[in-house]
C-alpha cells in the first residue's frame, strides 16, 4: 500500500543521495587511510555507518540536534581520523604481501584491488537487476510492506525526524511508554538523514535506502570480497556481480519479510567487514585494514547485532584458517613458530567458545523468541539448503547447482576453505531451526531469534562466493581453451598472443555470464520478485493500512490538536495515524503493552471513562484526549481483542462524542475526562 504518489522515477535523486551518503564518506576516509580506491569503495559503507550512527549517539548525548551540520561534523571526524591513520603509517610502508595467490582469472594477485572502474561496472550490473526486481513489485517508493513491524520502523524514522535525534540509545522511544530506549537503528538513522537531505517522506526515504542497500552497498561489498579471493579481473567482477543479486533470500526477501530492514542493513555490510579482516590477516596494508576494521565494527553492530555475531563466527574461521595455513607452511623450517600458530588457533576457538557461552547465558529473551518446533519435513529442509529456497521461496535449481560446483572447486583446489566451512555451518544452523528447534538447538540459533528466514538470508553470503568461484573457474577454463586454440605463447608475436589471450578471457567471461543469465532466466529475477509478492500488494481487507485507510487517517488526523494523544487499536491500522498526520498514538505498535499498568487499563476499559475515575486519571497521565475506532482487524486472537475492547467499545459508551468519520474509521473526543 502507499503513502503518497511519488514515483520511482521521481525518487531517483533520493536513491542517489542514499547511495552516495552510504558509500562516499567512508570510501574517502578509507582512501585517506591508505587503501586503494577499489577496496575503499567496497568498505566505505561500513565506515560511513559508524560515522552516522556514532555521530547520532554523540549528538544525542550532548543534546545537539541531528541535521546537516552534525552530519558534516561526523563525516569530518571520520575523515580526520582516517587521515591520521594514513599519516602515521605512511612512514612505515607495509609489504605488498603474498596475499592468496589462488590462480586468479587474469593472472593478477588475488590480493590486488583491481580497477575501481571495473568494480563500478559490476555494481551497475547488480543495480540494474535489483531495480528490475524491486520496482515492478513495489510499484512506487511510497509503498511499504504490509507486515506487523512496518509501522515501528516507519514510525521510528518519523520520530527521529520530529525530534532531530537519530541516536540508537533513544531510538526505542517511539514505541516505548518511557519515550526512550536502545534499538539498533542505523537503518532508521540513515533513512532519517536522507529525508533531511532530500525532503523525502519517511516512507520514500526508507524505500530508497533499502534499494540502495540491495543494489549498491551489498553488491559492492561482495564484489570487493570476491575480487580479493578469486582475482580482480573482469571474470570475477562480472560473475560476482551476477551472484550478488541471483538469490531471492537476500537481499530481496528481507525488503518485504518482517519487515527486516535492519537485518538487511547489517548483512549488506558484512562483506566489507570480512574484506578488511582478510587484509589484516593476509596483507597487504595489514595495520591500516585492522584499524579500519575496528572502526567499522560499531557501525556493523548498530546496523544489527546479529551481523556482528555473524562476522565474529565467520571471521573466526578466517583467522583460524590463516593460522593453520601458516603452521603448515612452517612445519619443517620453523617448528616453534608452527606450534605457536596452532596454539593461537586453539586460543581463538576457545575464546570464541567462552564468549558464546557467556552471551548465551544472558540471552534468555532471544532464546525464547519465536514459537518452538520444527517448521518443515526433512526433504523440504534439504531442498531449502541445496537450492537456497528458505521457507516458501522458489528453489533455485541452476544457481543451487552452481553453488555446489563452487564448493567442489574450492575443496579440490584447497583454496579458501573457510568459505566452504561457513556455508556448511550456516546451512546447519538453518536446518537446526527448520527441522528441530528445541532447547538444545536454541543454544546455537538465538542470535538470529530462532528465525529461519534470517539464517536463510545469511546462507547467501557464502553461497554467492561459492557461485562466484564456480563461474570464475568456468570462465578461466574456457578462456584458456580459447587462448590455446587461437594463439599465444612465447614468440616474436608474444605481444599479439597476450592480446589474444586477453580477448579470449573477456569472450569467455561474456559467454559464461550469458549462459548463467540464460540458464537462470535472468539471474532468477522471477524468483526474487516472487519473494516480495504479497508484501506490497495485499488486498485492502488483508492490509494493515490500505490506501483508503491512509487517506482516511490523514483526514481525521487533521482534526486532532497538536500534542494530543489518540487511543487506537494497533491491530486495526490506527497506528498509522502518526505517519499520516504526526499525531501520537497511545499504542504505536501491537507489541506495546504494560501488564497491570495504565496501558492495560486504557486498552481494556477506556469505554468506562464516565464510570471509573481511574480511567480518566490514566488518560491524563498519557495525554489521551481522543479515540480512533474502525479498520480491519489483523488478529484472530481473542486475547488480543480483549486487550483493546475498551477502545473498540467507545461507540456504545457514554462520555464520547464523534469528531469526524472517514473511510472505515471514526474519531471520538473523550468528553468524560474534560
Amino acid at each position: 500500500m502507499a503513502l503518497g504518489s511519488t514515483t520511482w522515477l521521481e525518487a531517483v535523486p533520493v536513491v542517489a543521495v542514499a547511495a552516495l551518503l552510504l558509500v562516499l564518506p567512508g570510501a574517502v576516509g578509507a582512501r585517506l587511510a591508505g587503501l586503494r580506491w577499489a577496496t575503499a569503495l567496497g568498505t566505505g559503507p561500513l565506515l560511513t555507518t559508524t560515522a552516522v550512527a556514532g555521530g547520532g549517539i554523540v549528538a544525542g548525548i550532548v543534546g545537539v540536534d541531528w541535521g546537516v551540520a552534525t552530519l558534516a561534523v561526523s563525516v569530518l571526524v571520520l575523515l580526520a581520523g582516517c587521515a591520521v591513520v594514513g599519516l602515521l603509517l605512511r612512514s612505515r610502508p607495509e609489504p605488498d604481501g603474498t596475499g592468496t595467490t589462488d590462480g586468479p582469472d587474469d593472472g593478477r594477485s588475488a590480493a590486488s584491488d583491481g580497477s575501481p572502474w571495473s568494480l563500478l561496472v559490476g555494481v551497475a550490473v547488480a543495480l540494474v537487476v535489483a531495480v528490475l526486481v524491486v520496482v515492478p513489485e513495489t510499484a512506487r517508493p511510497t509503498a511499504f510492506p504490509q507486515s506487523p513491524d512496518t509501522i515501528f520502523h516507519l514510525g521510528t524514522i518519523q520520530w527521529m525526524l520530529a525530534g532531530h535525534d537519530i541516536s540508537a540509545l533513544h531510538a526505542g522511544g517511539y514505541a516505548s511508554p518511557s519515550g526512550t530506549g536502545f534499538y539498533p537503528a542505523a537503518f532508521h538513522g540513515v533513512a532519517a538523514t536522507v529525508a533531511q537531505l532530500t525532503g523525502a517522506t519517511p516512507v520514500v526515504a526508507a524505500s530508497c535506502v533499502a534499494l540502495a542497500l540491495a543494489g549498491v552497498v551489498w553488491p559492492i561489498g561482495l564484489l570487493v570480497l570476491a575480487r580479493r579471493l578469486f582475482g580482480s579481473g573482469w571474470a570475477t567482477t562480472v560473475c560476482a556481480a551476477l551472484a550478488s543479486v541471483a538469490f531471492a533470500a537476500f537481499p530481496f526477501w528481507l525488503m518485504g519479510y518482517g519487515v527486516l530492514w535492519p537485518n538487511l542493513f547489517g548483512q549488506a555490510l558484512l562483506p566489507a567487514a570480512l574484506t578488511l579482516l582478510l587484509a589484516a590477516v593476509d596483507g597487504p596494508v595489514r595495520s591500516r585494514s585492522l584499524l579500519l576494521g575496528l572502526a567499522g565494527l560499531p557501525g556493523l553492530a548498530i546496523a544489527h547485532p546479529n551481523a556482528l555475531i555473524s562476522f565474529v563466527l565467520i571471521g573466526a574461521l578466517v583467522v583460524v584458517a590463516a593460522l593453520l595455513r601458516r603452521a603448515w607452511l612452517l612445519r619443517s623450517t620453523r617448528r616453534v613458530a608452527s606450534a605457536l600458530s596452532v596454539g593461537a588457533a586453539l586460543v581463538v576457538l576457545l575464546g570464541l567458545s567462552a564468549a558464546w557461552v557467556a552471551a548465551t547465558v544472558v540471552s534468555v529473551g532471544m532464546r525464547s523468541s519465536n514459537p518452538p518446533g520444527r517448521e518443515m519435513s526433512n526433504a523440504k529442509g534439504v531442498v531449502d539448503v541445496l537450492f537456497l529456497s528458505p521457507r516458501a521461496l522458489s528453489p533455485l535449481w541452476v544457481a543451487g547447482l552452481v553453488v555446489l560446483v563452487g564448493l567442489v572447486v574450492l575443496v579440490v583446489r584447497r583454496q579458501h576453505l573457510w568459505v566452504v566451512l561457513a556455508h556448511l555451518g550456516v546451512t546447519a544452523l538453518y536446518l537446526a531451526i527448520a527441522l528441530v528447534d528445541d532447547g538444545a538447538t536454541r543454544l546455537l540459533t538465538w542470535p538470529w531469534y530462532n528465525n529461519s528466514p534470517r539464517l536463510g538470508a545469511l546462507m547467501v553470503l557464502p553461497a554467492a562466493l561459492l557461485a562466484t568461484a564456480a563461474l570464475t573457474a568456468a570462465a578461466g577454463w574456457l578462456g584458456t581453451r580459447m587462448g590455446t586454440r587461437f594463439g599465444g605463447g612465447a614468440s616474436p608475436e608474444a605481444s599479439a598472443g597476450s592480446s589474444r589471450r586477453a580477448t579470449s578471457a573477456l569472450a569467455a567471461t561474456a559467454l559464461v555470464a550469458v549462459a548463467f543469465v540464460a540458464a537462470t532466466a535472468g539471474a532468477d529475477i522471477g524468483a526474487s520478485r516472487h519473494s516480495l509478492t504479497g508484501y506490497f500488494s495485499a488486498p485492502a481487507d488483508e492490509s494493515w493500512a490500505s490506501e483508503a485507510d491512509l487517506e482516511a487517517l490523514r483526514t481525521l488526523g487533521a482534526k486532532v490538536p497538536a500534542g494530543a494523544v489518540v487511543a487506537a487499536n494497533p491491530w486495526q491500522g490506527g497506528s498509522y495515524l502518526y505517519l499520516t498526520s504526526d499525531r501520537r498514538v497511545l499504542f504505536p505498535t501491537e507489541k506495546v503493552w504494560s501488564e497491570g499498568g495504565d496501558l492495560e487499563l486504557l486498552g481494556a476499559d477506556l469505554d468506562r471513562a464516565a464510570e471509573d475515575p481511574a480511567v480518566c486519571q490514566a488518560a491524563a497521565r498519557h495525554r489521551v484526549g481522543y479515540v480512533l475506532t474502525g479498520g480491519s482487524s489483523m488478529t484472530d486472537s481473542r486475547g488480543q481483542e480483549r486487550r483493546y475492547a475498551g477502545i473498540d467499545g467507545v461507540a456504545d459508551a457514554a462520555g464520547f462524542s464523534v469528531v469526524g468519520r472517514a473511510g472505515d474509521y471514526t474519531l471520538y473526543r473523550i468528553d468524560a475526562c474534560r
